[in-house]
């Protein structure tokens, strides 16, 4: 049965969606800089311009030499835009103030990775778990997923300004969907001996020396 995510039909589409997603978030920047810490004129200004970038590379990326099975194709599209729940959703009652200064500073440290990851990452960017061309260079020297890291500071930033028990169980989904991602995804990686001498090159999927 064929992969109805199989990516190459669905990319310009892909690519309108995060042009969207882009235009509104600079919208949001500009009109609603003090609602709530997302919304700050830096971070909705960086996950823009991350947008306008996913959306470039969704145009022009590479085909995938491998995709995911069905399900785990839907659990990767999940994971992808589970996050953004947190960020839409989030309760207009902020967290005490400590709480909104740590998850000010998880944001800042995550929108700085993401755009950082995907210039590396390029046209091997992808949203379902998917065999491409392996990459190796710039941050992904140091650790394997830089961008899904980002994207995990991102949530626990939100979650903390905006502390409540439904932002708590979206951004422990958004955690299991993504490790589960990245379990598939280095399942399809490692049919290439060059992933597999990547690999045992970085060690590391998120953190140096822890995991």
């Amino acid at each position: 049965m064929p992969n109805i995510f199989d990516d190459r039909p669905w990319d310009p589409l892909y690519a309108i969606a995060f042009l969207g997603m882009g235009l509104a978030d600079v919208r949001l920047a500009i009109t609603a800089p003090f609602q709530a810490p997302y919304f700050s004129f830096f971070n909705a200004l960086c996950v823009g311009i991350f947008n306008f970038i996913a959306a470039y590379f969704f145009a022009f990326r590479h085909k995938a030499q491998q995709v995911a099975s069905l399900g785990q194709s839907i659990v990767g599209v999940i994971s992808f835009f589970l996050p953004s729940l947190v960020y839409w959703l989030s309760t207009v009652v902020p967290s005490n103030s400590n709480l909104q200064v740590l998850g000010l500073g998880f944001m800042v440290v995550g929108v700085v990775v993401i755009p950082i990851a995907l210039g590396s990452l390029g046209k091997s960017f992808a949203v379902i778990p998917a065999r491409r061309e392996i990459v190796t260079k710039g941050i992904y020297r140091f650790i394997r997923h830089p961008m899904y890291f980002g994207e995990i500071l991102m949530g626990i930033g939100v979650l903390l300004a905006y502390f409540n028990a439904v932002n708590l169980a979206i951004t422990l989904g958004s955690v299991l969907t993504l490790l589960l991602r990245i379990r598939w995804e280095e399942g399809l990686l490692s049919q290439s001996p060059d992933y597999v001498l990547y690999k045992a090159r970085v060690k590391y999927r998120f953190i140096p020396f822890i995991w």
